[in-house]
């Protein structure tokens, strides 16, 4: 039987990832470049999965949506959405740092489950 994990890569400060899978809570590895820490997440995750079968727990199934936003930053220091992803509702939690939000109004909208 195979499973399906989203695996995200974090660029790490002093080079290197930091990747995990969302879906596993825990899972988490470290590498120097893309291809080690696909072998390292692999590993991580044939460890996770397998560790839960032995246990008897159930293999989580993966409920995520990913879709890159692509944000324009004006002049005036406003925000604006340069490709929109459909009507529906408002995003929150999206963070801008600090140095670039100068009081900028931003408005994401996600799409709804029948648009995807």
């Amino acid at each position: 039987m195979s499973h399906r994990f989203t695996v995200i890569f974090e660029k790490e400060d002093e080079d290197g990832y930091h990747v995990f899978c969302p879906t596993l809570p825990g899972c988490h590895t470290q590498s120097e470049t893309i291809e080690e820490g696909v072998e390292n997440i692999r590993e991580a995750i044939e460890l996770y999965v397998g560790s839960l079968v032995e246990d008897g727990l159930p293999i989580p199934t993966e409920d995520i949506l990913i879709n890159p936003l692509r944000l324009r930053f004006e002049s005036e220091a406003t925000c604006r959405l340069s490709e929109g992803i459909g009507p529906g509702r408002r995003a929150t939690g999206l963070r801008i740092p600090a140095t670039e939000r100068q009081s900028c109004n931003l408005r994401a909208e996600l799409p709804t489950r029948r648009e995807l």
